[in-house]
């Protein structure tokens, strides 16, 4: 994993990597010789067992964390910084490892740097991240996560009187990310945006269940307004099909944040079509699932559905199908 952070020790050393620090001379051949920047600007965590107890299974790989900081020029469509983490990626792609990355939006990082990455190197996926709502983060309800909200791998003390056990996720001083944490993150995020995915087509049909079915056409405006009812859910499918025409505004990108935070979840997918694209075979079912929600709930045009009921076996059906194509069943 590579996780592009606040990480409050590098930050302490002066470590933030921006377009001032790479100006510098000390930097100078950086994006040239990106091993000169072990140890400084970006370092290694490696995976261990923390007590082996017969009960946590040994890696089949070998697993490490990369850990660096980088604040973005916001709005800058070429910029030191990008290319420095282009380098970085390059760098451990050559060892042709499994890899991951994590952004973080509050250091200025969007939508076009992960399709960026995505669209030019073979990741197993390249997420967005922040206010300690993603699975990245640990949280004590979910019992898995790595990160505190701190800038530093996530600690806890143990609380006898409430029953709970110390926990800690990473051993900084020896640089070791305890496997059972790790684990449980990379599984997660090998399947988030099937997870995501699944989780919007159960709370689409689980709201339209609501509506009586009388054999009858229903104008898409109709369907649309009774989205509507669920601000959080129909910001969700704005956000799902990532249309040019009508994206989400920065007031409902905040609503929507909002949302996330209060349910501690991620509940935006601006990092989930530039990862399904990569993957030329959900181009089309992506699409198709797209288009449907734009016609009858986002941007109706006077459109209308022959009934309620077809229509949702129509969404389930498409939505079925996407998730069979990013996660196909086994013969």
């Amino acid at each position: 994993m590579l996780i592009v952070w606040k990480w409050r020790d590098l930050e302490k050393k002066g470590y933030v990597v921006d377009a001032d620090l790479l100006a510098q001379p000390a930097y100078a051949n950086t994006l040239e010789n990106i091993s000169e920047a072990f140890g400084t600007l970006y370092d290694e965590f490696e995976v261990q067992e923390q007590q082996p107890d017969g009960t946590t299974k040994p890696l089949n790989t070998p697993g490490k964390i990369v850990r660096t900081f980088v604040v973005r020029t916001m709005n800058a469509p070429n910029c030191p910084e990008v290319a420095y983490l282009q380098r970085l990626v390059e760098h451990y792609q050559k060892e042709e490892n499994d890899l991951m990355v994590f952004l973080h939006r509050r250091d200025g990082f969007v939508q076009k740097d992960v399709t960026l990455l995505s669209n030019n190197y073979s990741l197993v996926g390249c997420f967005l991240i922040g206010d300690g709502r993603d699975v990245v983060y640990y949280r004590p309800e979910r019992k898995r996560g790595l990160l505190g909200d701190n800038g530093r791998f996530y600690a806890a003390p143990a609380e006898p009187d409430q029953g709970r056990p110390e926990v800690r996720t990473a051993n900084p001083r020896k640089k070791i990310v305890f496997a059972r944490f790790f684990r449980k993150v990379w599984t997660y995020y090998q399947h988030e945006f099937y997870t995501k995915i699944f989780e919007l087509r159960e709370d689409l049909l689980r709201h339209f269940y609501q509506l009586t079915d009388d054999q009858s056409k229903v104008q898409s405006a109709i369907l649309t307004k009774h989205l509507q009812e669920d601000d959080a859910l129909y910001l969700r499918v704005i956000s799902f099909i990532d249309d040019d025409c009508c994206p989400l505004s920065p007031k409902q990108s905040k609503a929507l944040d909002t949302y996330g935070k209060n349910a501690a979840k991620a509940y935006e997918f601006d990092d989930l079509k530039a990862n399904l694209l990569a993957h030329r075979n959900v181009t089309q079912e992506y699409a198709a699932i797209s288009d449907l929600l734009h016609h009858t709930l986002v941007h109706p045009e006077d459109k209308e559905v022959s009934s309620i009921n077809s229509w949702l076996r129509e969404l389930d059906h498409k939505f079925s199908q996407l998730l069979e194509a990013i996660n196909p069943k086994k013969p």
